[in-house]
């Protein structure tokens, strides 16, 4: 499983079609920005006019967007509140939410979220000042029964040393920063992963 992340930003035209271009590359975009929700829904709602599908699109913690847009996924930040019984209240969603600890992950399965982006596993310039995970906290978490995907530096000089059991992989810049050679190399080098 792939998992984009929109950069932090206001969205535009732009952004809708790099991420139409790399469609086949993800299976969920995470659309993570500062915009309001009358602008969150706007972007969305253009995004599907122009051929992504609904389906890919996974609003971040705003359930406003979510139920507005009737979209199908919904990513949350770790013990977000909405995330409590959001599954009882929409059991068709899938949910998923980022996590940094045994603990968390242990939360998010018993939230019945489908999957979780566990990071930051190696160094990133999106928290510069941060240590990875540690190796131990790595194995703690893929023990676990749900869906774990790698976050946090994961690109095509570093996937060799990614440890195994991951389900798959997010970034911010993996995927906002390629093209689709270079992705389809990478798939490519994620298919020896697994």
């Amino acid at each position: 499983m792939f998992v984009a992340i929109t950069p932090y930003k206001l969205l535009n035209q732009l952004d809708i079609e790099h991420y139409k271009a790399i469609l086949e590359y993800y299976d969920h975009l995470i659309i993570r920005t500062p915009m309001t929700t009358p602008q969150l829904i706007d972007w969305i709602t253009r995004a599907i006019e122009h051929g992504i599908s609904k389906d890919k699109l996974t609003v971040h913690s705003n359930v406003d967007v979510f139920i507005a847009c009737a979209m199908t996924s919904i990513h949350f930040s770790e013990y977000h509140s909405a995330l409590k019984n959001f599954k009882t209240q929409h059991p068709q969603a899938i949910v998923s939410m980022s996590t940094h600890s045994e603990e968390s992950v242990i939360y998010a399965q018993q939230q019945h979220c489908e999957y979780v982006l566990f990071g930051h596993v190696f160094r990133t310039s999106s928290k510069p000042n941060q240590e990875p995970r540690s190796q131990r906290e790595i194995r703690q978490v893929l023990n676990k029964e749900i869906k774990v995907i790698a976050l946090g530096g994961v690109n095509r000089r570093t996937l060799s040393q990614l440890p195994t059991g991951f389900a798959g992989v997010a970034g911010i810049s993996l995927f906002y920063d390629s093209d689709n050679q270079t992705l389809r190399k990478f798939t490519e080098e994620w298919s020896n992963y697994v």
